[in-house]
Parts: structure tokens; sequence; C-alpha cells
């Protein structure tokens, strides 16, 4: 590019506060206060492990769908989402505090339960 041309610049603002240009603590940005509450709740791996055992129930036909309010069985994709918990549990082995491990044994156990009956209902 000659010098004379004019090119894009990038600037990385992650982690900056406008006000002051000093980086934010990381803490600070997920605080669970009264306006964000709902919106965005503070993510940790119970939070994680729910969202994928939602999403197996959902495809096992234990919950309604929550954007069409039906229920439908689609077994590959709670198979899919057991698959992502099972996996999970084994990448974080020995990285997690008692109470996660114990809730990830336990969501996997019921989600599989779970899965079996549905699949024989369905054969």
């Amino acid at each position: 590019m000659d010098n004379d041309e004019k090119g894009y610049g990038i600037k990385d603002k992650r982690g900056l506060n406008n006000e002051n240009n000093r980086e934010e603590n990381q803490d600070d940005r997920y605080k669970d206060d009264e306006s964000q509450q709902g919106i965005h709740p503070k993510i940790d791996i119970q939070t994680l492990i729910m969202g994928f055992a939602s999403a197996a129930m959902i495809g096992i036909g234990e919950m309604p769908d929550p954007d069409t309010g039906t229920v439908n069985m689609d077994l590959d994709m709670a198979q899919q989402n057991i698959d992502i918990i099972s996996l999970l549990h084994e990448k974080t082995r020995g990285n997690l505090t008692g109470q996660e491990a114990s809730m990830i044994e336990e969501v996997l156990y019921q989600l599989r339960v779970s899965f079996v009956e549905s699949k024989r209902k369905a054969q």
C-alpha cells in the first residue's frame, strides 16, 4: 500500500473503559446487578451444563420448545447434547468442585434414563 493511500486502522478496545481509558476488572463486567439479572446470567459450568441439559430434554420430548411451545421428539439432537455434557464431564475431571461434579453426574444419569425411555416409546 502506498503511503498516500488511506487504510483502515484497528484499535483493540476490549477491556477498556471509555471514560478513563483503564482496563476494567474482569469480574466487574459480569456482576449480577438488578439491571442485568435475567438478561445475561452469570455463566459458570453449572449454567453451561443446564443449557445443554435443557436442549436434551427438549429433544427427548420432556419439555416444550421455548420458541414454539410444542413438544416434539428429536432424539438425534438429544443424543448430541448428552454427548456434549459427557465430553465436558470427561475433559473437566479433576478441575471441578465436588458439587459441580456431582451435579453433572446426576444430570447425565437422568438424561440417559429419559433418553432410553423415549427411544423405547418411539419404537
